[in-house]
């Protein structure tokens, strides 16, 4: 920071093109050089909030012979993701697999 005065403030934080509201939520704002910033602590009251409208946490489904995990629209249009597009699974431990797209 500049060494200037920090207030609290509460604002509307619109996410994904205002797809997405979160409520009078609060942040610093520098009087003297205009940052703003949020504490870890603000953010994580904030996170399950964020995780459900993401769709972070799904189930697995079934289909034909397979199982299967969707894709969240938001999520796909963030990094690209068509029907067709190619990408790899990388198993990175016993509870952890990773996507890597092509």
């Amino acid at each position: 920071m500049c060494g200037g005065t920090a207030a609290l403030k509460f604002e509307d934080l619109k996410l994904f093109n205002g797809k997405f509201v979160l409520k009078d939520q609060p942040y610093y704002y520098c009087k003297r050089c205009g940052d703003q910033y949020v504490t870890s602590e603000q953010m994580g009251r904030q996170e399950p909030k964020v995780r459900e409208f993401l769709g972070l946490e799904r189930k697995f489904i079934s289909t034909g012979g397979s199982i299967a995990a969707t894709i969240p629209p938001v999520i796909a249009k963030q990094y690209g993701i068509k029907k067709g597009r190619k990408f790899k699974w990388v198993s990175e431990s016993p509870k952890k697999l990773a996507i890597v797209l092509e």
